[in-house]
């Protein structure tokens, strides 16, 4: 039996996602590339937003609500934000 990759699916409908933000890339200097939501719903979120590094560093460790449209690239979700806000 061989393994398949699920193809691409795009939701249309906008979810609230609820969890921590949390680094999940590192550069080689050790600062992180890549953020998701380590959401309460057991899952992570990787943010699909190009500044969200930029934007969001700051608060790592902190709860956040986002919403936006998820996106299932095969073993990962990634969530295209509309907007994310820290609680």
């Amino acid at each position: 039996m061989g393994c398949t990759l699920k193809p691409l699916r795009a939701r249309k409908k906008t979810v609230t996602i609820e969890g921590i933000l949390v680094p999940v890339v590192w550069g080689t200097s050790g600062t992180p590339t890549v953020l998701a939501i380590a959401a309460f719903d057991e899952n992570d979120y990787w943010l699909a937003h190009e500044d969200a590094v930029a934007r969001w560093c700051a608060h790592i460790g902190r709860r956040v609500i986002a919403r936006g449209r998820v996106v299932d690239k095969g073993h990962k979700l990634w969530l295209a934000l509309d907007s994310i806000d820290v609680v």
